[in-house]
């Protein structure tokens, strides 16, 4: 099947979904018809597959070029299951939405293998489905490979009204938090919690539902729901599920979340904190003030920079740190991945497929991957692997274009082209906040006993923020089950 008849049995497939889910539906074409899509294809250029605009207030959602991998599953889930997506909306985001007077024009570019992508065609189009004054244009970066005047450095990146919007997913509430639109939401600041969980990872979630059943007035704060859980492609080792995307798993967390009266401090940062055996003041970038009688600290880590010159610099501008989303930006070129465990080598098998030639630098004599990721990488012609090398520099021109590493054996120096780089280096625990009263390790870790105990009564700690050893989503999962049951048993003693 070439190209055009693989398009016209999409339309017609497309088409049907619509006709049999919603016939009453008028969907605006690229032309001049509303009974049917109308293709304007052009395998040299792009140009718009097909528009939809669900009834007259509207807004429109543009796809451009054939939709293909998640880009498809979405217009086909979208298309769909209308209804309830709108249906499982909140109410106070969609107040947010209609109330946007200004015209909103997102162009948001994407990959065709890409989680973080595909959530940001769903929160975009919410916004899109719900307003006359918004229009997004969804285009596969894939059909710009012959568009030089067009930079992009990271998937998904979203412009609004021609200007650079965000690189990198967006929930839909920071989106609306971003355009300037979104309010205060109502905050029981009044009383006094019993406990508060800083983060919204596996190992907050599981201390919050934990501690809500347990019949405590439990409070949240987090700025993502879901943590580094949303960067993970796929996760094949929670027990019970054989495999599942991150993104999947954050939306089966925010679900038995609703189900516990749970207050949620959604999209906010704790500042600073305000420490007393009686009380813990917890203060919120927006000046609020909530108090609690015991703080569970799940704030987890950040990936970890390099720390050397040009990084800064070239962030989001050839450094990148997902293969699977920004991969497709660097289709037939030379990229370099950092580190030699088994992100970086997973990594570089994903970035084989899709770049010319993937470098991968490795500051140890060897590889320390699993055995089955070495096998795998042995056989791929286009990954060279550089060990005993460290990088120290990199150099461009607006974009990454080079880099300087030295071979710490002889000493020698050497600079390498590259088009991009893959950040691997481990991740850095977020505490910078809790130095002044809490004790760390040398890694900036949060020391805990096996109880989640700090050395303050009334303040625990779990997850990747935590001294221990490993850093996995199950163990994550007991840390906040752990230091649930804990703070639970210090209020019963001292309250």
């Amino acid at each position: 099947m070439n190209q055009r008849q693989e398009v016209n049995s999409l339309v017609l497939e497309v088409n049907q979904v619509l006709l049999e889910k919603h016939p009453s539906f008028k969907v605006t074409l690229e032309e001049f018809s509303n009974k049917g899509f109308t293709v304007n294809y052009d395998t040299n250029q792009v140009s718009s597959f097909l528009r939809l605009k669900f009834g007259k207030d509207t807004g429109e959602i543009i796809f451009d070029s054939v939709p293909i991998g998640e880009v498809l599953m979405f217009l086909k889930k979208f298309i769909s299951e209308y209804h309830q997506i709108i249906s499982e909306m909140k109410e106070i985001d969609c107040q947010f939405i209609l109330n946007l007077k200004n015209r909103n024009d997102f162009t948001l570019y994407v990959g065709n293998d890409c989680d973080k992508c595909y959530a940001m065609m769903d929160a975009l189009s919410k916004i899109a489905l719900l307003n006359q004054h918004v229009t997004l244009q969804i285009i596969d970066y894939a059909s710009f490979e012959n568009i030089n005047q067009i930079e992009i450095f990271g998937l998904p990146t979203a412009f609004l009204n021609q200007e650079e919007f965000a690189i990198g997913k967006l929930s839909l509430s920071s989106i609306l938090f971003k355009l300037g639109t979104q309010q205060l939401r109502e905050m029981d600041t009044s009383s006094i919690y019993d406990v508060v969980i800083l983060g919204g990872g596996p190992a907050g979630i599981s201390a919050a539902i934990y501690s809500a059943r347990k019949g405590l007035k439990v409070g949240m704060v987090y700025d993502s729901l879901g943590g580094q859980v949303n960067d993970i492609h796929l996760l094949e080792t929670v027990a019970g599920v054989p495999e599942i995307s991150g993104y999947d798993l954050v939306e089966i967390y925010h679900k038995q979340l609703m189900k516990y009266p749970i207050v949620h401090f959604s999209y906010h940062k704790v500042v600073s904190i305000d420490y007393s055996y009686d009380f813990i003041g917890l203060c919120l970038e927006n000046d609020v003030i909530i108090k609690t009688r015991s703080l569970i600290l799940a704030t987890g880590a950040k990936r970890s920079l390099m720390e050397i010159e040009g990084e800064q610099q070239y962030l989001n501008k050839g450094i990148s740190f997902c293969a699977h989303c920004d991969g497709p930006i660097y289709k037939n070129k030379t990229v370099v991945v950092t580190g030699g465990g088994n992100e970086a080598c997973q990594s570089a098998l994903v970035l084989s497929e899709i770049a010319k030639k993937v470098i991968i630098l490795e500051m140890s004599q060897n590889l320390t991957a699993d055995r089955l990721l070495l096998d795998q990488i042995d056989k791929y012609h286009n990954i060279k692997v550089l060990c005993n090398r460290f990088l120290y520099s990199i150099e461009g021109n607006g974009h990454v274009e080079s880099i300087s590493v030295m071979n710490h054996l002889n000493g020698e120096s050497e600079k390498i082209s590259t088009d991009g780089i893959f950040v691997m280096s481990g991740f850095t625990p977020n505490t910078d906040f809790t130095n002044k009263f809490l004790e760390l390790d040398e890694r900036g870790k949060i020391i805990v006993n096996e109880l989640g105990q700090t050395n303050l009564p009334n303040i625990f700690a779990a997850g990747n923020c935590t001294n221990k050893k490993y850093n996995q989503v199950a163990i994550a999962i007991g840390d906040g089950a752990t230091a649930a049951l804990t703070a639970h048993e210090y209020l019963l003693l001292h309250t």
